[in-house]
């Protein structure tokens, strides 16, 4: 009676516990799984420390080591690589990150903090997304751009070159930001807009249109610079 009662209690938590990983010590909460509860594996980073959890339906780049494999980028503990996401080369994703949807993070670029990168979005060669900022949609951010604190770059936007995006600036639209351009604050830049050089656009300023901007042009308080 008894062996028929530890035989019962086994099979009903087989029945109602998580599908996890068998190593699953990057599971922090089970009561909020990873990846909204997809399934996947806990993984370990080529210098042997623990690493994130990576849905069975992304791609974290592996090398082997002694016939195991581990993850070439780097992936944080608490990381979650959910979805159709990818993370190759020499990339770090650490800290609290998310990437997910169909979002690529690609050559030494780096993901910390809070950061989310998802929908197509790109994020390559030595770009830094950092604390609470986003990049979603098809935006794009290379070369050695930043976006950081709070700041969103989203839809077809481009960031490159050594550009900081930071407050709560948004970058969206069809918008190209390229050169040592800095766009902070509450600052916005969407449309068909274009800056390069060393512009900055800061405060509450919006540029907008088809508007260009160059050189070491400056944009702040309440402007606002459009053009059809």
């Amino acid at each position: 009676m008894v062996l028929h009662s530890s035989i019962f209690i086994l099979f009903s938590f087989l029945f109602i516990a998580p599908i996890y990983a068998a190593d699953d010590w990057c599971i922090q909460d089970p009561e909020n799984p990873p990846c909204k509860g997809a399934p996947g594996r806990c993984t370990i980073n080529s210098d042997g420390s623990p690493g994130g959890f990576v849905a069975n339906t992304a791609t974290v780049e592996s090398v082997m080591i002694d016939g195991l494999n581990y993850n070439r980028p780097y992936i944080g503990l608490e990381v979650n690589i959910c979805e159709n996401a990818r993370v190759t080369e020499n990339a770090w994703v650490f800290g609290d990150a998310r990437v997910y949807g169909d979002a690529q993070v690609t050559g030494t670029a780096q993901i910390t903090g809070t950061a989310r990168i998802s929908g197509n979005a790109r994020v390559t060669e030595n770009a830094r997304v950092t604390e609470n900022a986003w990049v979603t949609g098809n935006a794009w951010v290379t070369e050695n751009a930043k976006v950081t604190e709070n700041a969103r770059v989203t839809e077809n936007a481009w960031v490159t070159g050594n550009v900081q995006v930071y407050g709560t600036a948004r970058i969206s639209g069809n918008a190209r930001v390229t050169g040592n351009v800095q766009v902070i604050g509450y600052a916005r830049v969407y449309g068909n807009a274009w800056i390069s050089g060393n512009a900055h656009v800061t405060e509450n300023a919006h540029i907008t249109g088809n508007a260009q901007l160059t050189r070491n042009a400056r944009v702040y308080g309440n402007a606002s610079l459009s053009i059809f």
